[in-house]
């Protein structure tokens, strides 16, 4: 059940970008209507200016909500924060199909941004903390991968359905991305963050799959404490009120070794990522999705 946990933190981790997905592409088939006098479903037409604000608005709502969501998520946690930044969603779609006004429907797409902006940040976050290695590549993937398939999606709805259908469908899967939010586990970083180690492990332990004393559940909550507070080593020197300087010769060579250290690193570092199976699954992933999306457009 651990993975099977992973997995669906991962699709709610990467349901925003779903969603962000479905609100970029609507205006492609919707300003049509917007701009003609006699189809229009607002009280009066847009303009060019309010039409181009149509399609630029969500990414300056981006910008703010890309600003706020570290804040959120640390202060509040992951879960919460989800919840907060899916609710932009459900509000801008709710206003847009009760509204006749242009005004409105606008400030309502501006804080539809706020929230997919937001969930670019907080996928991939969330989905590094609480996957384990062998599957971190391919769901890291998910936020990318999603945000695609909502636009794939959006197009083929823009084809066969109505106006006031897709507005109704982009607040059911807002919903329905809210209610993903509600169903995941807390991070068992945030929780360490904070102080609450029982809770961390048990997060671990609903991750895992395994009991809360079991030794994979400990060895990873151990390498957690390591990674939030690293231990200092504080070596003495012989005579502290004496400088030591060593000679140039060896710092420079001590200099040379360090930097040929860096270099075989990132080259280690390069081909571990590139041999690994989870990273090419994701790479894979992501470019079926692409390759699908350009096809469709072209089509």
């Amino acid at each position: 059940m651990g993975k099977f946990h992973q997995y669906v933190t991962a699709i709610a981790a990467s349901f925003g970008s779903l969603a962000m997905g479905l609100l970029n592409v609507w205006p492609s088939y919707t300003q049509i209507l917007y701009k003609n006098a006699t189809l229009t479903p607002l009280d009066e037409p847009m303009g060019p200016v309010q039409l181009s604000l149509l399609g630029s608005l969500p990414s300056l709502g981006a910008m703010l909500g890309t600003a706020v969501v570290g804040l959120l998520m640390q202060r509040l946690g992951r879960k919460r924060a989800g919840i907060i930044i899916s609710l932009p969603f459900v509000l801008s779609w709710s206003i847009i199909s009760a509204t006749r006004s242009s005004l409105i429907v606008l400030i309502a797409r501006f804080i539809s941004g706020a929230g997919g902006g937001a969930f670019l940040v907080y996928g991939p976050v969330f989905i590094s903390e609480v996957a384990e290695s062998s599957i971190r590549g391919t769901l890291a993937s998910g936020p990318v991968a999603f945000y695609c398939l909502g636009v794939l999606i959006s197009y083929l709805l823009g084809w066969f359905q109505t106006y006031k259908t897709i507005i109704y469908l982009n607040i059911a899967a807002s919903v329905f991305c809210l209610t993903l939010q509600m169903l995941v586990a807390e991070s068992p970083v945030y929780l360490l963050n904070k102080g609450k180690e029982e809770e961390a492990r048990a997060s671990i332990a609903h991750y895992r799959g395994a009991s809360v004393a079991s030794k994979p559940v400990l060895e990873e909550l151990s390498r957690l404490k390591q990674q939030i507070t690293p231990s200092i080593e504080l070596v003495p020197t012989e005579n502290p009120d004496v400088e030591q300087k060593p000679a140039e010769g060896e710092t420079e060579k001590l200099n040379q070794e360090q930097v040929e250290y860096r270099k075989q690193s990132i080259l280690q570092i390069l081909i571990a990522t590139l041999s690994n199976p989870a990273f090419r699954r994701g790479m894979l992933i992501v470019a079926t999705a692409l390759t699908m999306q350009v096809k469709l457009e072209q089509f």
